[in-house]
């Protein structure tokens, strides 16, 4: 049976934290109904608390509650290689599907392939978690935990992307009197991304156009070119508007962490053009090894380079992310324990859908011609330079 609609009129918190069980889950479930819609979410009841930051911020703020809110369901994410029907990986599907992605409950439970009945449980028991979740981000003086969310990128269509933005900010287009329309498109368009940030990322790209444009048509135009992708906003913006034109801080934020650039220009007509240039596809390197030191390291010597660094941990989730990834190479580790990188190696070589993946053993033994005879492609010795490691990079056809 689908849920009753909840009364329009917020709950308030009882007391400072909403100490209440039943009045502070019935405020995240708002605040999760309501999550792209910022001006109902400005005026949210649990806006109005405290920050986890006061020197920062006097007031958590509608930014500040979908941040949190983002970040608290981000955190029940299950671990790489966990069944998509353990009840974990179910519970925090639905939660993205449904609140973050925007599908209906009867949308969820097709994507799923579940019941509406089983839909709704596994909703329940999420907004309980995230109202767990999110009570103690609250009461936790670490304002890191939500400024970088982690990344979980996979191969998406950017027009299905932009059509479900759309259908977020349609409230806020109707009531500045504006229609969005989506004109001249690729419809093969594809990008590597983590869904969850690539579509608060559009969200809040759609948003800022809105707030500059005057009554009309906003249009939305998408294209590729090469190895690029390209998402154009046009409008007749507002004889009285800020200027310079800019993100607020924590979107600015999340199109920095998904690789895309943004600028806005203006037309000899005098309207106004809002430019995404998204990488066509952000090639995975995938680092294993049971020091995460070695991916930072790596992910350092390799900004400005079109690739995303993965870290797995040990050799079994290392498998696990080079089947569901499809990384365009592997840095594999020897010394780990329980499944070591000779066993990993091996593994790959013989399994056809990772057979031709190339693999660059990275070790402080050194020891190529094992390394060659066991398959692999390339052999980097420990401690690893820059320059070593583009050259790695190079031989492997990555750079």
């Amino acid at each position: 049976m689908p849920r009753e609609p909840e009364s329009e009129r917020p709950v308030q918190p009882s007391g400072p934290m909403g100490r209440d069980a039943k009045t502070w889950l019935k405020l995240i479930r708002q605040a999760l109904e309501h999550l792209y819609d910022f001006p109902v979410l400005e005026r949210h009841p649990l806006a109005q608390l405290p920050g986890p930051d006061p020197e920062h911020s006097v007031r958590l703020g509608g930014q500040g509650l979908r941040r949190m809110l983002l970040a608290t369901v981000e955190a029940l994410s299950p671990a790489p290689g966990t069944p998509v029907h353990a009840i974990d990986a179910r519970i925090f599907n639905v939660l993205h599907l449904h609140y973050i992605e925007g599908l209906t409950i009867e949308e969820t439970a097709r994507e799923l392939g579940l019941s509406v009945r089983q839909i709704y449980r596994e909703l329940r028991a999420g907004e309980e978690l995230v109202a767990g979740g999110l009570s103690e981000r609250l009461n936790r003086d670490d304002p890191q935990r939500i400024t970088r969310l982690a990344e979980h990128p996979r191969s998406m269509e950017l027009l299905v992307m932009v059509e479900r933005s759309q259908k977020i900010v349609e409230g806020l287009a109707a009531q500045r009197g504006i229609q969005v329309v989506l004109g001249a498109r690729d419809d093969e368009v594809t990008v590597r991304c983590d869904p969850l940030l690539a579509h608060q990322a559009l969200v809040s790209v759609l948003t800022a156009a809105l707030q500059r444009a005057s009554s009309g048509v906003l249009e939305v135009t998408l294209g590729s070119a090469a190895e690029r992708s390209t998402l154009t906003v046009t409008y007749d913006p507002l004889p009285e508007r800020p200027q310079p034109a800019a993100l607020g801080s924590a979107a600015a934020g999340l199109i920095d962490q998904l690789g895309w650039q943004i600028a806005w220009t203006e037309m000899s007509d005098g309207r106004e053009v809002l430019s995404l240039d998204l990488p066509a596809c952000r090639s995975v390197l995938l680092v294993i090894d049971d020091d995460e030191g070695l991916a930072q390291l790596l992910d350092r010597y390799l900004t400005g380079f079109n690739l995303h660094v993965v870290a797995a941990g040990s050799g079994p989730v290392g498998l696990t992310l080079t089947h569901e990834l499809a990384p365009a190479a592997v840095v594999l580790d020897v010394m780990m324990p329980d499944v070591d990188g000779w066993e990993v190696l091996q593994t790959l070589r013989t399994q056809p859908e990772t057979s031709a993946i190339p693999v660059i053993i990275c070790s402080v033994f050194n020891d190529p011609e094992l390394a060659s005879a066991l398959g692999a492609s390339y052999f980097l010795p420990k401690p690893v330079s820059r320059e070593a490691l583009l050259e790695a990079l190079r031989a492997v056809d990555l750079l």
